[in-house]
């Protein structure tokens, strides 16, 4: 990747000039859509996480957060970022936060979801031990809103942006995808 070589290079002590430039291509544009539904894989919440928490201070778009995350450590992370974004009844917000390592163990991430303050589980916040059914999920989560009204933002693994993707395009909705290159 051209980012591998950069650190090569970096690594070897050559000398360089960067420039460094961007953003490139068009801005999200959120208010041109009633629900957002945000689908993240792994450190792919770091975006989602961010945009879930400004639409909470908006009373005009809605969103749900669905969230695939393997370790508890990772979810502990950004445990008290939910809890502080966490308003019962402001725009019919959501947070799905699906544990896939402790699948069908009803007790894992339970741990990593709780706070000095006691857990963070409420109406908004749920926890599930298990993989999602993401057509399932999307679909619940666009609710009544036709899908010229809905954008389906996905930042996670390939397969999960593959499958967002599709499922996005099968109900009409819109789709955004954004990508981590380490």
């Amino acid at each position: 990747t051209w980012t591998g070589r950069l650190l090569s290079l970096v690594k070897s002590g050559g000398k360089m000039t960067l420039a460094v430039d961007g953003p490139c291509g068009q801005p999200l544009r959120i208010d041109d859509f009633q629900r957002v539904v945000l689908v993240a894989g792994g450190i792919g919440v770091t975006p989602c996480a961010s945009i879930y928490s400004f639409l909470k201070g908006r009373h005009d778009v809605s969103a749900s957060l669905l969230w695939c995350v393997r370790e508890n450590d990772l979810a502990h992370a950004f445990v008290r970022h939910f809890a502080r974004n966490s308003v019962k009844g402001v725009g019919e917000s959501n947070v799905k936060i699906f544990f896939t390592q402790g699948a069908g163990n009803a007790s894992y991430g339970a741990a990593a979801l709780s706070t000095s303050d006691g857990p963070v589980l409420s109406e908004e916040v749920q926890a599930h031990s298990s993989r999602p059914n993401l057509r399932a999920e999307i679909a619940s989560a666009m609710g009544e809103f036709d899908g010229d009204q809905v954008l389906v933002f996905v930042c996670g693994p390939e397969a999960l942006a593959a499958d967002a993707r599709n499922i996005a395009k099968e109900l009409n909705a819109h789709f955004h995808q954004e990508t981590f290159f380490l």
